[in-house]
């Protein structure tokens, strides 16, 4: 089995945080997709159609890089990261008209197909109002002007293919859907502000994902 936990969910569900306390409490390496060093997210928020195509190839050569390169931890240490590659179908449906998304499909098709998928997802799911208020308290420059129908649209096709206990996606043939999605409700766990709800949260995920092995 694959020992890579993807923490997953919309823009300000709290991954990174999550992925972050995870990969420490077990002991393993912490992938993160390269959000601060991106060259194009500014210029996206406030143009998306102009770079929605930049932004969206640049997030695909990365995080594929990154797969590769932690695929031996994968193997053999175990790996958390904050998201999982089929992210970037999501998003560039999203942004990217029909015909430029077509060939943008075909891309991460070709590049993905090899790769280890992970053997479980946390899925964090949120409202509109918690999501918009963790990327206010987080104060990315970048974020603080995003449209909260772009949000809504994001957040309404995660919930659609990670859903716990959901069909498998009409959307995305390419998703194989891992031994197990487990769920967390943001609006009800604060995780990211609450000490002991972590805790707890972390000791759920850690008994799941060893589940497996058993």
């Amino acid at each position: 089995m694959v020992r890579w936990i993807a923490v997953e969910g919309p823009i300000g569900a709290g991954k990174t945080t999550l992925a972050r306390a995870l990969a420490d409490h077990l002991g393993f390496t912490c992938m993160l997709e390269n959000v601060q060093e991106h060259p194009f997210l500014t210029q996206f928020y406030e143009n998306p159609k102009r770079w929605a195509l930049h932004t969206e190839s640049f997030f695909l050569i990365d995080r594929y890089e990154q797969l590769r390169a932690y695929q031996k931890d994968m193997e053999e240490s175990g790996v958390v990261s904050d998201y999982h590659i089929l992210k970037n179908l999501i998003f560039a449906e999203a942004t990217l008209d029909p015909e430029t998304y077509k060939v943008y499909r075909q891309m991460v098709h070709t590049l993905t197909s090899t790769l280890p998928r992970p053997a479980m997802i946390v899925y964090i799911r949120a409202s509109l109002p918690t999501l918009l208020e963790r990327i206010k308290k987080r104060g990315r420059p970048f974020e603080q002007a995003i449209d909260p129908n772009y949000l809504a649209l994001i957040a309404a096709r995660y919930e659609h293919l990670f859903f716990e206990g959901a069909a498998p996606s009409e959307w995305y043939a390419e998703f194989e859907r891992p031994q197990t999605i487990y769920t967390i409700d943001g609006d009800a766990i604060d995780f990211v502000a609450d000490a002991a709800s972590l805790q707890n949260l972390l000791n759920t995920i850690q008994e799941r994902f060893y589940a497996l092995t058993r």
